[in-house]
């Protein structure tokens, strides 16, 4: 089986493939939140974009959308599903979301999801009270299932959240509101199989990322899917408890 070297080797994060259902705990959405932000001249960004598919069905038509990711692919995938939305005024860009170069204060909204962020470059080019709205990766995502593994996101690393906040704070945003965001993920075997492999829950994009083993339905790493399966099969579907962390910061 082809070893992943990189997030730029899944190409499209394309889920249709996958069976499943989701059941929300709780009800922020930094989307819905957004639109209370923005009008038909506000220009947002849009930051590790990827395919462009959820920003270009989640975020209003505004005046201007830049999406950008590092990875040409990703790019190439945006630039594709845009022809699909001939009204949006929208442009994706390959860029370091790191090293992002933009006019200072150009942006009245900033979008940062389950990707790296520079936090006083973003404060930079936002405009005086504009909005950044970011979700990412709680250290309680997946708790019971790294469990099982030993291993996985944030396991034995300090909690994304915190560090999150440690940024937003250090970029000389002051007014910073968190959220915890928890939904139910049910699965059956083959699909939840497909997640695994597809995001790094588990393991990270390395050379030698073991969990790739359990496509062949054997292994240490499979009997830990097992085990997981056992406990948290509901009706049956398999469980998988979500738990992202939220921050709606105003400049």
């Amino acid at each position: 089986m082809k070893k992943l070297k990189s997030y730029n080797d899944i190409g499209n994060w394309n889920f249709t493939d996958l069976n499943i259902v989701k059941e929300k705990q709780n009800t922020w959405d930094m989307y819905k939140e957004l639109k209370k932000c923005v009008d038909e001249k506000s220009v947002v960004l849009d930051l590790g974009t990827g395919g462009g598919e959820r920003a270009l069905k989640s975020i209003p038509n505004v005046g201007l959308l830049i999406g950008t990711d590092l990875y040409e692919n990703m790019i190439k995938t945006a630039n594709e599903n845009l022809k699909a939305y001939p009204e949006r005024r929208a442009k994706f860009l390959v860029m370091d979301s790191l090293k992002m170069e933009f006019p200072n204060e150009m942006f009245d909204a900033v979008i940062v999801r389950h990707t790296v962020m520079n936090a006083k470059k973003i404060y930079d080019c936002l405009r005086k009270e504009g909005h950044l709205f970011v979700e990412d990766i709680d250290k309680e995502d997946c708790l019971e299932l790294k469990k099982e593994f030993g291993r996985g996101q944030q396991f034995e690393t300090a909690a994304q959240r915190d560090i999150d906040l440690f940024l937003l704070e250090e970029a000389g945003f002051k007014k910073i509101e968190k959220h915890e965001i928890v939904f139910d993920e049910f699965y059956d075997e083959d699909s939840l199989i497909k997640l695994l492999i597809k995001v790094p829950i588990i393991d990270d994009y390395s050379e030698n990322r073991k969990i790739e083993s359990i496509a062949q339905k054997h292994g240490k790493d499979y009997e830990a899917l097992k085990r997981y399966i056992q406990k948290n099969t509901v009706s049956g579907k398999i469980r998988l408890r979500r738990v992202l962390c939220g921050f709606h910061a105003i400049k």
